[in-house]
């Protein structure tokens, strides 16, 4: 699941711990991988991080804002008590970013709200699968400690509702998408995405600060669609455009869509082999001699 999992790392910054990190799939592809710290009840070795702690999530040995961010990606349906582990996660670290599926929009191949009796049926088919992993080093009693499958599914409300319980403001995006089949039948996902920092602080103040402006734009732009942004991309080639979405795009490529828009500026950018050029609506009228072409949902930049 790609789309979610780089939205979760390119949201993630500084001093990072993640918390459920399991073989370490979020981060072990990154240059900072190595400065990651991972955190897992089950026992693991996690491919390029930097440390493993082995921990339950609502007890963390770590000290009062260690860390710059904790990653929750995909853990809070999995514990006992999410405020618990929310209040214990935003102790250790100044922000949160997690996801948690949003089962109410998954196709019903992908198994949404599984029963009790469902689960218990797939436990020993969960044990063995986790213990064969080459990185699982071993793994707590899921009896004693049931945390392979979801104990919860989560609305939109219940995860706002468990942020305000844990003294947190918060920003929450919602991102569908389709990954792999079953049979003939595609798959269809659908997870909540959310950063999350204490009401006692302010955005400015917790999140980093970047700066974009005509001397960095190119590299701005080149980054955000190497942490993945470019997955939120399709092509209008009748339109001679690229369409992305906006409700699922990065902080980042927000910030640059605005600098374009504001100062009409063309800047362009390589992307799967092929050049594009991000446009403000007042050059493309000017370079294409039309409006822009109406989109999905997003903003409009012109393919070279």
């Amino acid at each position: 699941m790609d789309a979610r999992l780089n939205w979760v790392k390119y949201h993630a910054f500084g001093k990072i711990v993640d918390i459920g990190c399991n073989e370490g799939m979020v981060f072990r592809d990154t240059p900072f991988a190595s400065q990651v710290t991972g955190v897992d009840i089950d026992n693991w070795n996690p491919l390029n991080y930097g440390r493993f702690v082995q921990s339950d999530a609502a007890n963390l040995p770590f000290a009062n804002k260690e860390f710059d961010c904790a990653v929750l990606s995909e853990i809070l349906e999995h514990v006992p008590d999410p405020v618990v582990v929310l209040k214990e996660a935003i102790r250790v670290a100044k922000c949160i970013v997690l996801s948690v599926p949003n089962e109410y929009r998954w196709s019903k191949n992908a198994e949404p709200f599984q029963s009790k009796e469902r689960r218990l049926e797939k436990t020993p088919e969960g044990i063995a699968y986790t213990q064969s992993n080459q990185y699982c080093r071993g793994m707590v009693d899921d009896s004693t400690h049931p945390h392979l499958f979801h104990q919860r599914q989560f609305t939109r409300e219940m995860l706002a509702s468990a942020f305000v319980d844990a003294g947190l403001k918060y920003r929450i995006e919602e991102m569908d998408f389709d990954e792999g089949r079953l049979g003939t039948e595609p798959l269809h996902w659908s997870f909540y995405l959310a950063v999350a920092i204490s009401t006692n602080d302010k955005w400015d103040d917790i999140l980093p600060k970047s700066l974009v402006d005509a001397s960095n734009i190119a590299v701005c732009l080149q980054r955000v669609f190497e942490c993945g942004e470019g997955q939120n991309l399709r092509t209008d080639l009748k339109n001679k455009c690229l369409i992305y979405k906006w409700s699922t795009a990065s902080r980042d490529f927000r910030k640059i869509i605005c600098f374009v828009e504001k100062n009409h500026v063309r800047i362009p950018v390589s992307l799967g082999g092929n050049t594009f050029e991000i446009l403000s609506e007042r050059a493309w009228v000017a370079r294409f001699g039309a409006n822009v072409p109406s989109g999905v949902d997003g903003k409009i930049c012109a393919i070279d």
